[in-house]
């Protein structure tokens, strides 16, 4: 088991660069569509008889504010993964409130008299919310750690035929230190010998807020070995 622990291990680390390089990509995209439509590439004019026609048009679309209000959102997700649940959890709403902003389908006349109208059609059909893929991060990162804790717990069980009371008997021989908790990446994840389960603190926060299916997503059930289970 001790060679699966290592592995596991490395794969984390592979599974947070590939995150950052999504968002990342998602970015690029989204700022070479704008500078595609600024330069007359998806235009019918040509992009000599395009490039007038935007200095004309340089109230209703302003490419390079669309640009900066584009980095700005998707700097704050490639920002997340390395933050704790908790600052996640606690600026859902102000995230979505700038989903809300950005992709309102609920124009009217006006709106297409302010400046940039057209930059914020753009982002209106191409900025999407990446909230899922954020939550998805923090359940992968405690369902691979809490995996490395069962496996480590297994092995332990199997040499010395019982479960350990607390995590700590378990390095130096398993770990160099217990994986830390996504909730605020200080304290270790938690573990309850009496109710054979491994646990992070944002499954309690979840449940207080009524979120019990995905409070279920933080915390896996020890199956073998002594100790009371929970009903």
């Amino acid at each position: 088991l001790i060679p699966v622990l290592q592995r596991l291990a490395s794969a984390r680390d592979v599974y947070q660069k590939g995150l950052r390089w999504a968002i990342r990509a998602e970015y690029t995209m989204m700022a070479n569509a704008i500078d595609d439509i600024a330069s007359g590439k998806h235009s019918s004019f040509s992009p000599k008889v395009w490039k007038q026609q935007m200095a004309r048009l340089g109230y209703f679309f302003q490419p390079n504010r669309t640009k900066g209000t584009v980095l700005k959102y998707y700097r704050g997700f490639f920002q997340e993964p390395s933050r704790p649940y908790r600052e996640f959890a606690k600026n859902r709403k102000a995230r979505q409130k700038v989903v809300v902003t950005l992709t309102s389908r609920d124009w009217g006349v006006l709106d297409m008299l302010r400046p940039n109208a057209i930059g914020r059609m753009i982002l209106r059909i191409g900025i999407s919310s990446l909230d899922g893929v954020q939550s998805m991060h923090y359940e992968r990162d405690f369902a691979l750690k809490a995996t490395q804790i069962l496996l480590a717990l297994r092995a332990y069980y199997n040499a010395k035929h019982r479960l350990p009371l607390r995590l700590r008997e378990l390095c130096p021989a398993y770990f160099p230190k217990i994986p830390l908790d996504c909730w605020d990446n200080r304290t270790p994840l938690s573990y309850s010998f009496k109710e054979r389960k491994i646990f992070s603190k944002a499954a309690g926060y979840l449940q207080k807020r009524g979120q019990r299916e995905e409070s279920k997503l933080f915390e896996i059930w020890i199956r073998f070995g002594e100790g009371k289970k929970k009903s």
